[in-house]
């Protein structure tokens, strides 16, 4: 197991891409900037689809974050990402809730 590592909001601010090289990264989390924005914006979609490629060919974890409807959730799906959060899956939950709610997909 050991310790890995995870870029937050990838995507925005200057130095995500050197974070990549500079440090042995695990996975990326593309910012729910373009998330968010990606079903509307050609440019968006084109941005989260280039971050999704570019993390499989580095062979990361990819995290969609911010995923607030359903379309955005099979769009981050079909792009390949492996992991999404959003209030399109959830939102936040009490701890005594969190078992019935794992329940559902188990």
């Amino acid at each position: 197991q050991g310790v890995r590592i995870s870029i937050d909001d990838f995507g925005t601010g200057y130095s995500s891409l050197s974070y990549l090289s500079r440090f042995p990264v695990d996975e990326i989390k593309v910012s729910q900037e373009f998330v968010m924005r990606m079903a509307k914006s050609p440019r968006d979609l084109k941005l989260v689809k280039t971050i999704i490629q570019m993390g499989k060919s580095l062979r990361l974890n990819l995290v969609g974050e911010g995923a607030e409807t359903q379309e955005e959730v099979d769009i981050l799906k079909d792009l390949g990402c492996s992991v999404i959060q959003g209030f399109a899956l959830s939102r936040p939950l009490p701890a005594a809730e969190m078992e019935a709610y794992w329940d559902t997909f188990l």
